[in-house]
């Protein structure tokens, strides 16, 4: 008798171990989202949304989700920046850490309304697979709802293998955008042909020509590093398809362009008030957008 149950036990035993085996879920962290401004309140909501990202990523049951303050101290155990997270040296540390993916995620203030973008990084391959954005006020109510949404869109559009999909530079998977979305890096879809895209960031600030150059290139909206001042026709793109058409207000700024005038140190302008182009000395200040394509 004492052999069967010792033997009914091992078998019992062997097959938990097995069916825990079978049931292993890949190991998630959500990590400490940036944030384009030192506001308080701002840095408070970013938070707030990130522990929401966490707890609606927990719902799903498709992860092992790592607690926030697991993740924080991991990283800085290994000294790992989130802003570098997918160089190949810290990819490494992550993978010998066996954590399989890595959700990364921006909030821009614009006012009194966030845009926010998560993104997940495989840390299988080093690569950002996906991203999704989302517009929201700063109410407390907004940013619970629409965060949750945020989640189930980003779900969705991962699971979508069937749906005609644009591919980035950096490997980002997005389903098909028209004008006036939120594109992959937060921006504002402005241009839409075939497979291809370009979106356009919120309004940057006020530089001269040469640092309103360098702005719009370390600009990071969607953790991408493809953004760029956008050339005057682009411009004028942004301003017919969204400004001039109604489909969202841009304000009535004068924007810097890429664009050289045939003159030493004048550049090409746009005035987004009545859409007309003109000269602009480069030692004076004008507003900045960046563009990226996608």
């Amino acid at each position: 008798m004492k052999k069967i149950i010792c033997g009914i036990v091992l078998f019992a035993v062997t097959v938990a171990a097995l069916f825990a085996q079978n049931n292993i879920l890949p190991r998630l962290a959500v990590v400490q989202f940036a944030v384009n401004t030192a506001r308080q309140k701002a840095q408070e909501d970013a938070i707030a949304i990130r522990n929401l990202v966490q707890s609606n990523m927990v719902a799903t049951g498709k992860y092992e989700v790592i607690t926030r303050d697991e993740i924080d101290k991991l990283l800085e155990n290994q000294r790992i920046q989130v802003s570098s997270i997918a160089s190949s040296e810290n990819v490494r540390k992550l993978q010998l850490l066996n954590i399989s993916y890595i959700v990364t995620g921006t909030v821009d203030s614009m006012d009194s309304d966030y845009s926010v973008t998560i993104s997940i990084l495989d840390v299988s391959n080093g690569r950002f697979s996906h991203s999704t954005s989302q517009f929201m006020s700063n109410t407390s109510a907004d940013i619970y709802n629409k965060t949750a949404a945020l989640v189930r869109n980003f779900q969705q559009g991962m699971s979508n293998e069937g749906e005609t999909v644009v591919q980035t530079g950096q490997g980002q998977r997005q389903t098909s955008f028209k004008i006036g979305d939120t594109g992959p890096g937060g921006g504002i879809v402005f241009t839409v042909e075939g497979n291809f895209g370009m979106e356009v960031s919120r309004n940057l600030g006020d530089y001269e020509w040469d640092a309103a150059i360098q702005a719009a290139k370390n600009y990071r909206g969607g953790n991408f590093n493809n953004w760029r001042l956008p050339t005057k026709d682009e411009l004028s793109l942004i301003y017919e398809n969204l400004q001039k058409s109604g489909v969202i207000n841009l304000g009535t700024q004068r924007y810097w362009s890429s664009s050289h005038s045939n003159y030493d140190g004048i550049a090409w302008v746009q005035r987004f008030s009545d859409g007309s182009q003109d000269y602009h000395y480069e030692d004076r200040t004008s507003s900045v957008r960046a563009v990226r394509a996608f």
